[in-house]
């Protein structure tokens, strides 16, 4: 059995996602601490330190009393087993009955939605390793039911139609990309420099009889009386000291 030396340092990087029970997350809780382990086989070169590995990242949920199961068992027998044995009872406790068939009934539900292209792939790629498809013309039936109308229609004006999955997935990246760059040119369009050039407006204030002061003098009245009198009728009243507007 190799040990690791000492200035052996351990590369802590992609570090699972700790796994709290639910099956739909086993397969990828798996993936990731195979992935670890292996940058890492250095130091997790014996079974018992692997699995010791993916037991701390079992946190939670139903994961927890399992865990806990287990432990037990290693008191009484002493030992932890193998490697694969453990990730064999693992699946058999929280992998899906019908995996299969529940991934098949979430592929044909799957749609592209708000998402990219290549988010959509992505999900797609995944439900079809875990329902086992591998036949190229379902594949494309399935993928086809779900992006976008719009990139489904510039994928069958194409003069020859993509046979194989693969090919599908980089026409259809290829379309999506295209218009969301184009999308993106024609919001910074609408978001540049306005162009109004419209002068603000300033109300005029025209004022009303509603808003005079009933005991200001009215000026213009008072002019247009004065022009009607003669100029003795004038200097009369400026003798007698009289109003020009009541007299």
């Amino acid at each position: 059995m190799s040990q690791p030396n000492e200035s052996t340092k351990e590369i802590r990087i992609g570090l699972p996602t700790p796994f709290d029970g639910k099956r739909e997350n086993l397969i990828s809780f798996i993936n990731e601490c195979a992935l670890y382990i292996d940058l890492n086989e250095a130091i997790y070169n014996t079974d018992m330190r692997k699995i010791i590995f993916m037991l701390y990242y079992m946190k939670g949920g139903t994961a927890q009393p399992w865990k806990e199961s287990f432990m037990a068992d290693v008191a009484t027998t002493g030992t932890y087993g193998t490697h694969a044995g453990f990730v064999t009872k693992l699946k058999t406790a929280f992998e899906l009955a019908d995996s299969e068939g529940e991934a098949r009934a979430k592929i044909r539900k799957l749609r592209q939605g708000k998402d990219t292209v290549d988010e959509y792939i992505a999900q797609f790629r995944v439900l079809a390793g875990r329902a086992k498809i591998t036949d190229n013309k379902n594949l494309i039936e399935y993928f086809m039911e779900g992006i976008h109308q719009g990139i489904l229609t510039k994928i069958f004006a194409l003069e020859t139609l993509p046979t194989k999955i693969e090919d599908w997935y980089l026409k259809a990246s290829k379309f999506d990309a295209a218009y969301r760059r184009l999308q993106e040119i024609n919001e910074r369009k609408k978001g540049g420099p306005s162009t109004n050039t419209t002068k603000r407006f300033t109300p005029r204030y025209t004022p009303t009889t509603s808003s005079k002061d009933p005991d200001a003098m009215d000026v213009d009245r008072i002019t247009t009386t004065i022009d009607r009198l003669t100029t003795e009728q004038r200097e009369k009243h400026i003798r007698e000291n009289r109003c020009f507007n009541c007299h």
